[in-house]
């Protein structure tokens, strides 16, 4: 589950990424200044370290789910031990009153 977690975070954060520059007109070499060509290379350097954010984000909880699926797994198995041990303790007790 933290894998595919990790992997639709990864693909969401792909798609801003690309709807963002989407939205930057193609237009040629000779149209763009050079105080427009560093904006656009900033904003992009800004969008690669919000997708590399997301991706450690992601990494991070992916990691947090692993630890609680665990964890459930864990307190279920002591859930049931308990519930056997008790089990076992009536049958000892119904077997005692019995004899």
């Amino acid at each position: 589950m933290g894998a595919r977690f990790s992997s639709n975070l990864l693909r969401t954060a792909i798609c801003g990424v690309v709807i963002g520059l989407a939205g930057i007109p193609a237009v040629g070499q000779d149209d763009v200044s050079r105080a427009e060509l560093e904006a656009l290379e900033a904003e992009r350097a800004d969008m690669l370290r919000q997708l590399a954010a997301l991706e450690q984000a992601g990494s991070s909880v992916a990691g947090d789910i692993e630890t609680l699926e665990r964890d459930l797994i864990s307190a279920a198995m002591e859930s049931k031990r308990r519930e056997e041990h008790a089990m076992s303790s009536e049958l000892k007790q119904l077997s005692l009153r019995s004899s």
